[in-house]
């Protein structure tokens, strides 16, 4: 053998390297959860008309209502998550691809309720009206520029809605059903109209601001809602209830406690009557994710699999510096003739 000699002390101080190595593994694993949380997508809180949107045209109040309710609300960024049972909500943006609308309400029509939620609102960021000195705005804050109908609905097929837009010259409109009335926040009135269409909520001209689809499914629940009979025999098939007027259960209309009373009644007939799973689609607007091992392991239930992976990793590591640690930071090696 031949002794390699022994170099003079080391500048590093043990306990900075063990800090450091520590630091820096802590930062990987950080990145590693910011990946695989989303947190490098664009802000959900962006303004537009879905679940995670604060502004005006969202839906953000609605879903904390439902939660205070006793209803889980599920945040749906993946297909896996438009296959589950319980209530699906749709709120697809105005510019999208119908027959994918189309092909998601089809291939629920055995799994679970599909309410299906118009857009109407162009709008703004708020923050160019702050620029001017008009107002005060937070994140997701919006100003309505105009209201348009959504030229997907015609692909829609075979489900027939035609939605149009109209303004009322009369005061704010008035609506009711359910057992409920109440009024707009804005004059823009959009409803639909259709021959298999049953309403469930209707302005004073009777037109149709919600309704349900008549079809061979039994729905009884929202025939009596509606003052009908439901004619459908196939028990199996579950319904898709069409909301034309978003301005009944959107943030906005979360600002008046009937319409928040409204949008709970219609979210228990549409589920009939079970307090069970809410899902709120985000696919559609943007939101969508393909599940990976990585965005899965720092979900429910790998998570915890994750985290009894890490921490022994951290004592495996620790008991490794303290065995070999001190000899590699002084420098010291032995070579083998």
């Amino acid at each position: 053998h031949a002794e390699v000699p022994q170099v003079g002390a080391s500048p590093f101080n043990p306990r900075a390297v063990l800090a450091m190595v520590l630091f820096g593994a802590l930062v990987f694993v950080g990145l590693l959860w910011m990946i695989g949380a989303g947190w490098t997508h664009r802000p959900e809180n962006d303004g537009a008309a879905h679940v995670a949107s604060k502004g005006l045209t969202g839906y953000a109040g609605l879903a904390q209502l439902l939660e205070k309710q006793g209803y889980q609300v599920i945040r749906a960024r993946d297909e896996a998550g438009l296959q589950l049972e319980g209530l699906l909500v749709l709120t697809p943006p105005q510019y999208t691809d119908g027959k994918k609308v189309a092909k998601i309400i089809e291939g629920r029509r055995f799994i679970g309720p599909t309410l299906l939620v118009l857009p109407k609102w162009q709008t703004a960021p708020a923050e160019m009206l702050a620029l001017s000195g008009e107002t005060k705005a937070e994140a997701g804050w919006v100003s309505i520029t105009g209201a348009d109908i959504a030229g997907w609905t015609k692909d829609l097929n075979p489900i027939d809605i035609a939605p149009k837009i109209e303004e009322r010259t009369e005061g704010r409109p008035a609506w009711q059903g359910l057992g409920h009335q109440g009024a707009l926040p804005d004059k823009r009135v959009q409803f639909v109209g259709g021959e298999k269409l049953v309403p469930l909520i209707t302005d004073a001209r009777r037109s149709m601001l919600a309704a349900f689809l008549e079809d061979d499914g039994y729905y009884p629940d929202l025939a009596a809602a509606a003052g009908t009979e439901s004619y459908g025999e196939d028990e199996g098939l579950y319904p898709v209830i069409v909301v034309a007027e978003p301005d009944l259960i959107n943030n906005w209309a979360m600002a008046d406690r009937r319409s928040a009373m409204l949008a709970l009644e219609l979210i228990e007939k549409a589920s009939a009557g079970r307090r069970g799973g809410v899902t709120f689609d985000l696919t559609l607007n943007g939101f969508g994710e393909q599940a990976n091992l990585l965005t899965l392991a720092f979900r429910p239930p790998f998570v915890a699999a994750t985290i009894c992976l890490l921490i022994a990793a951290l004592i495996a590591g620790w008991r490794a510096f303290r065995r070999f640690g001190p000899a590699l930071v002084e420098g010291r090696a032995i070579a083998f003739g």
